[in-house]
């Protein structure tokens, strides 16, 4: 362990109590990254900031405020520019291959839709999925909290930058309408929605 490694403990000035309760939040908020807890704790926690509840000196408000925010920040790659959330993109998408080929060879199992490159053609409408189900709602509602987060609204970039780029992308992908090929990938802007990339039925 790191902190354990000498001239690396940037918690030795702590008491013994202080370092109980910081190694306690530290747990706490890795733990928040699982997006089981993120969805047992989301709609409290929009529906406190849309009524106008939240209470920055509850501390059970800003408990699930750090969960929600540690869950913003490990989804952070679809906020960025679109070269660099494509690139995330293939690599996850890559390493989620890798994963459902061992699970198929090793464990004789089928591996879900996103696992198998045997259902690549799925992953658009699945990101898009994603997009509007997962990210979409949190980064909408930490925006109303706090104004300055705009920026994270805007999940890749300007209007006129998601109009002009496809919002759909993975390695390989197919679809039935045009597509433009972008490094050894296929951009497919129709996938699950309209040429832009709008999905063409809001995800819940």
């Amino acid at each position: 362990m790191i902190l354990q490694s000498e001239g690396h403990n940037i918690f030795s000035n702590l008491s013994s109590t202080e370092y109980s309760d910081l190694m306690q939040l530290l747990k706490q908020s890795i733990l928040a990254t699982d997006l089981t807890l993120y969805f047992e704790n989301r709609n409290t926690f929009f529906e406190m900031v849309s009524n106008g509840e939240y209470n920055w000196n509850v501390k059970a408000h800003r408990d699930m405020c750090r969960s929600m925010m540690m869950t913003a920040c490990d989804l952070g790659a679809v906020t960025k520019p679109w070269e660099i959330s494509r690139k995330v993109a293939e690599l996850v998408t890559s390493e989620f291959f890798e994963q459902g080929d061992r699970e198929r060879s090793e464990l004789k199992l089928t591996p879900s839709a996103i696992f198998d490159r045997n259902r690549k053609d799925e992953l658009p409408g699945l990101q898009l999925e994603w997009i509007d189900g997962i990210c979409v709602p949190l980064y909408e509602t930490l925006v109303k909290l706090n104004p300055k987060l705009q920026p994270m609204g805007q999940l890749g970039g300007t209007e006129q930058e998601k109009t002009e780029k496809p919002k759909c992308f993975f390695p390989s992908s197919s679809c039935s309408g045009d597509s433009t090929e972008t490094s050894g990938c296929t951009v497919a802007p129709c996938c699950s929605g309209d040429a832009d990339g709008t999905p063409s039925k809001p995800v819940s």
